[in-house]
């Protein structure tokens, strides 16, 4: 299986993951065992270390194909699991490039329609999912959660994250990726819910 956890910052997928992580460890998710299951984060090597500084110096669509290739990347490294019967979770995926660059564009003011991002999303080539899953929250949950932070990124701003989570929730929408309200339940409904979908997935 291949599934993705998607959601803007501070929408809990992390929290998520890990309950998963601890679920699988514990007592498995039906065909999902600690020796068959793998838990990637995009970016994965070797852009994990260098991703941020190369978007900050990096024209609009130079950043944009960046970040195609990053995906590219992470389906390379999913599909060699898949192939030999291993399961995938990844946290984040292309949905999530798609919708930070062209908030970056917005953010940016990007006019031009040969530079901006939209004009040049090619879904071509990436792995199709098993299972999709969105988590999503309100503004002032996720900037309540942000606020904990003791060091936000550039992007981690009240202004862009709402460009950029409306444009997340717009995607997912379109894909008919599987919605996770983390506003209305917490992280154990929330495991429950995902784990739920998994098995389901899985008869």
């Amino acid at each position: 299986m291949f599934i993705v956890i998607e959601g803007g910052d501070a929408a809990g997928k992390t929290t998520l993951i890990n309950g998963l992580k601890q679920t699988i460890q514990q007592n498995g998710l039906g065909n999902l065992s600690p020796q068959n299951t793998h838990f990637l984060k995009s970016p994965t090597a070797p852009f994990a270390p260098v991703w941020k500084d190369l978007i900050k110096t990096s024209s609009p669509l130079t950043r944009f194909y960046l970040f195609r290739s990053i995906a590219q990347n992470d389906v390379e490294v999913a599909k060699k699991l898949l192939q030999n019967g291993q399961h995938v979770i990844l946290e984040r995926y292309f949905l999530s490039s798609e919708a930070f660059n062209w908030a970056l564009d917005e953010q940016n003011k990007i006019t031009d329609p040969n530079m901006r991002s939209e004009n040049h999303v090619n879904y071509s080539g990436l792995q199709k999912l098993d299972l999709g899953f969105f988590l999503d929250a309100s503004d002032k949950t996720r900037e309540q959660r942000l606020q904990l932070k003791e060091k936000r990124s550039d992007w981690e701003n009240r202004e862009f994250q709402t460009i950029f989570n409306q444009k997340l929730r717009e995607l997912a929408q379109r894909d008919n990726w599987i919605f996770v309200d983390t506003d209305k339940m917490n992280i154990t409904e929330a495991l429950q819910f995902v784990s739920n979908k998994i098995l389901q997935h899985q008869r």
